[in-house]
């Protein structure tokens, strides 16, 4: 199913994007996250998660790691974006 894009943030592609950026690049950008627990967060499907999280480290915002089974997810430190974070 597919989420609005926000209204005050065009430039995203959808409501999921937006949560998820919020909770990764100003909430929490130095807490790390598997995908299963950013879906229990935001209360989103998993699948979202890893499409929204795919095209954000495609783009250079987020970065991730392998974990055993799981991929670990966090802001990227080097990413413009994450520079400019209040929080990083």
């Amino acid at each position: 199913m597919r989420s609005e894009a926000p209204g005050l943030l065009p430039v995203l592609r959808s409501r999921h994007q937006a949560d998820l950026l919020t909770l990764l690049l100003l909430l929490h950008p130095k807490q790390d996250y598997t995908i299963a627990e950013l879906a229990r967060r935001l209360s989103i499907p998993q699948s979202t998660v890893s499409v929204e999280v795919q095209r954000l480290m495609d783009a250079g915002i987020l970065a991730a790691r392998a974990a055993d089974r799981a991929r670990i997810v966090r802001a990227d430190p080097d990413s413009r974006l994450s520079r400019h974070s209040p929080n990083c």
